[in-house]
């Protein structure tokens, strides 16, 4: 809130390491994101089925994404909570649906709820590679308080991310910048590259900074948000200081 000292939470070393330090470090906020998330899927599921989804999504990590299936179990060990809560309090809103994996549809309640900037190439003095967002810090929504975050993995690049885990600006080391923002919707027009996602992935503010640990240019940030099993429903800048920049824009259309 506007007065209020902003807390910065440092996690560094192996996935499960950095995984561990951040439960620790993250434990009410972690709760927090649990409760909200658990409280909209019960409306839908049972316990049980909703124990049995997560369960799925273990599996899927443990094969398939080795570095988040340690974050999340170092996670569940500084938190002190169980592996199927943490991947609910990590992974947000793409649990919502209970399923493995989210299947994306379109939604059209969507308000005007975060705001980006980004400034890269001839708007920017000297070169310099600008990019910010608001800090959610005044919100009825617990899910959204988890504090900023850096990070230091030995196996990926630093990143800094405001609001964290479920945060919505982000930049590495490497000069990539991700931001995001969760509304107004968009038509396309014409000229635009229409992406069209199939198949099944998360949906959740985890991805972008997930893709900041993986990726160094705009490029490569575009393929795994776009291409894999990663993905963030929004309206998203990704930029990197080599004068690539992205606009993604949802539709729902």
């Amino acid at each position: 809130n506007p007065g209020n000292v902003q807390e910065v939470v440092y996690v560094n070393g192996s996935w499960t390491e950095m995984g561990r330090q951040y439960g620790l470090q993250q434990k009410t906020q972690l709760e927090n994101s649990w409760t909200t998330i658990m409280a909209l899927m019960l409306e839908k599921k049972s316990e049980e089925d909703i124990e049995k989804s997560m369960e799925s999504i273990l599996n899927h990590l443990k094969k398939d994404d080795r570095a988040v299936y340690e974050f999340i179990l170092g996670v569940a060990d500084g938190a002190g909570i169980s592996e199927s809560d943490a991947v609910i309090a990590v992974l947000g809103s793409s649990v919502l649906n209970s399923d493995d994996l989210m299947k994306y549809k379109n939604k059209k309640d969507r308000g005007n709820k975060c705001m980006t900037a980004s400034v890269w190439g001839d708007m920017a003095e000297k070169g310099h590679h600008l990019g910010g967002a608001n800090l959610d810090a005044e919100s009825t929504t617990t899910v959204s308080m988890f504090s900023h975050l850096i990070s230091y993995p030995e196996d990926g690049y630093t990143v800094v991310a405001s609001g964290g885990i479920q945060g919505n600006a982000f930049m590495n080391s490497k000069g990539l910048i991700i931001t995001f923002s969760s509304g107004p919707e968009v038509a396309p027009k014409d000229g635009d590259e229409v992406l069209k996602r199939t198949g099944t992935y998360f949906n959740s503010l985890f991805s972008l900074w997930y893709t900041a640990t993986k990726c160094a240019n705009a490029d490569d940030a575009v393929k795994m948000l776009t291409k894999g099993d990663w993905a963030v429903m929004g309206n998203l800048n990704i930029s990197d200081n080599n004068g690539n920049a992205y606009i993604i824009e949802q539709s729902d259309y």
